[in-house]
């Protein structure tokens, strides 16, 4: 008896597979149109060479491994079809087929031999015509499975232990490809060539797991079970993953739409975050020469801007008290302090980010009011004879005017009578466009 995660097995060829590409092509063949490179992808990481590796297999007329497809929502006005495995080789296909790049070396045996250099065009006709006529098997998933990100992830690692084993960061692509295209992806870019990652380009997901690690820390009290009873920072991601965004891929196409906005605030205040802490040479040693190793910018350093994100809500709130917290954050967690193994150890990830969210918490609870009180600001506006302290020009009866911050809020100056001035509301606006 079949199980509703039974795949379906087919054959096609490779041009008709890149006619299917073509959303007006597929529409006048009457089938659905075909993605190979979408969200639940990897970036294509194959060279030239390789791809000539694999023309050469086709050429030679092997058989490789079943292209795996699953199908599009039931009720999509436009049928799609989407690759779940294989998309390096179609690709190498499609883009030799489309001249886009010319044959590398092969090897002696091969019938590519003599055409080093050359070009699908330049190519003689019956070799075209192998490589066009060349049969992919396609093992079309149920919806079932393309619907189950547990099932996918099970058979996402299944298909890749002949290479390079997946991280856990590109086991999770399936079930996290919404986060991705939404979320992370258009992110990135704030955390490339910065703190918490140094290089100018994200391999294997490395930055996109700190970047979920932010994010992660950043939404729930320290007393919830997520943040407290984690065995390890893949661990926490996980759990974090299966809480907001569900077990089914529908499920976290959902949760994803639902909180995108919120995640994206959540991550550009953290970059803000970083680079006011940065300002403050929290990151630096008295000589300017950077203290942070690659343990602390993967744990601790995206423990901390994950809390003072949750505990701050306001740049102006957390810049006000950043350069205190810069200091004793660099002297307790940054500086050249002896610990455990490099961040791996659940124990001291829970310990860390404990008292990391204390000394943050402990700050955040000193805040002081943003906004002066009536009272205040009457009291001022009379001892300043109703005249604007910017513009020296009269405050009339019913105009608009604000008490202003004569040292600023976000520098530190506190909501008391002695730092407040009356000003025109419009002069206040100008002054905080200036500053």
């Amino acid at each position: 008896m079949n199980s509703p995660y039974t795949s379906k097995m087919d054959s096609e060829t490779a041009i008709s597979l890149r006619s299917r590409t073509d959303e007006h092509t597929a529409s006048i063949l009457c089938r659905p149109v075909l993605k190979v490179r979408h969200k639940l992808q990897r970036d294509n990481s194959w060279t030239d060479q390789m791809n000539t590796d694999f023309v050469d297999t086709v050429a030679h007329g092997w058989t490789c491994p079943p292209i795996y497809v699953f199908p599009g929502p039931a009720d999509d006005e436009n049928p799609v079809e989407y690759v779940f495995d294989g998309a390096h080789k179609l690709e190498a296909l499609f883009k030799f087929i489309d001249n886009k790049y010319s044959l590398k070396k092969t090897n002696s045996f091969s019938p590519l031999k003599d055409y080093e250099g050359k070009t699908y065009k330049e190519l003689p006709r019956e070799i075209q015509d192998k490589i066009g006529k060349y049969k992919f098997n396609i093992n079309m998933l149920s919806r079932e499975t393309s619907n189950d990100s547990e099932a996918l992830k099970v058979l996402w690692e299944r298909l890749n232990k002949a290479g390079r084993p997946l991280n856990s960061y590109e086991l999770s692509l399936p079930a996290i490809a919404e986060l991705n295209a939404l979320v992370i992806k258009p992110c990135i870019e704030l955390f490339l060539e910065s703190h918490v990652y140094k290089k100018d380009k994200s391999t294997r997901g490395q930055a996109e797991k700190v970047i979920q690690l932010i994010l992660v820390t950043s939404e729930f009290p320290l007393t919830d079970p997520i943040m407290t009873g984690f065995g390890s920072k893949v661990a926490l991601i996980e759990t974090w993953q299966t809480t907001k965004l569900g077990t089914t891929i529908t499920q976290a196409k959902e949760n994803t739409h639902k909180n995108a906005a919120a995640w994206l605030a959540n991550l550009k205040m953290a970059s803000k975050f970083m680079k006011a802490l940065s300002e403050a040479n929290c990151f630096v040693d008295g000589e300017g020469k950077e203290i942070l190793d690659t343990a602390r910018r993967g744990t601790e350093l995206p423990f901390l801007l994950g809390r003072i994100v949750y505990h701050f809500k306001r740049a102006d709130e957390f810049n006000r008290i950043c350069p205190a917290l810069a200091k004793q954050v660099k002297d307790k967690f940054f500086g050249k302090v002896t610990r455990d193994d490099a961040g791996r150890n659940g124990a001291l990830q829970r310990r860390m980010l404990k008292e990391i969210d204390e000394l943050v918490a402990e700050f955040a609870s000193q805040r002081t009011p943003r906004l002066f009180s009536k009272e205040v600001i009457t009291a001022k506006k009379a001892a300043q004879k109703d005249i604007c302290a910017l513009c020296s020009v009269a405050i009339l009866p019913n105009q608009p005017h604000v008490g202003d911050h004569i040292i600023p809020y976000a520098s530190g100056g506190e909501t008391v009578p002695e730092n407040c001035q009356v000003t025109h509301a419009r002069c206040n606006s100008i002054k905080g466009a200036k500053a």
